[in-house]
């Protein structure tokens, strides 16, 4: 009696352990818009007609939003815009349309093609021949 009552007590416990997962720290986060508006985002690297540009853009951090605004801070200024994001087959786009007379804000203003993206890091390609810029943003830190 006293194996069957040890032996039931261990099947338990090792039911309970079976049915009882561990899971990381993280949350999953799937799409990119969900990527984009969970953090707030600095400017990793653009760059313009293979022209380094990323030195203009110390400071800048950029802030998506669930409604579709996005607004871009270095330290006390600020300009607004819009940002939209589209999907399908052929790639994903994001739409920067920021509202500033700030001719440096203006250049982020493209339908970017992503490149590649994680939970930290997004590239962003505008391929028109004529531009040809990169842009790479990172989670600040």
């Amino acid at each position: 009696m006293k194996n069957l009552q040890t032996a039931l007590a261990a099947l338990c416990i090792s039911t309970t352990l079976l049915f009882t997962s561990c899971s990381p720290d993280y949350d999953q986060v799937s799409g990119t818009e969900e990527v984009l508006t969970r953090n707030a985002w600095e400017i990793d690297h653009f760059s313009r007609s293979s022209q380094n540009l990323t030195s203009e853009y110390t400071n800048n951090t950029l802030y998506f939003s669930n409604n579709g605004t996005l607004i871009c801070r270095n330290g006390a200024d600020q300009c607004t815009g819009t940002w939209s994001y589209s999907g399908n087959t052929m790639g994903e786009t994001i739409i920067i349309q920021l509202n500033s007379n700030d001719t440096k804000m203006l250049q982020l203003n493209h339908a970017w093609q992503l490149r590649s993206r994680n939970l930290s890091n997004i590239l962003l390609e505008q391929t028109d021949p004529a531009v040809n810029s990169e842009l790479r943003i990172r989670v600040t830190q």
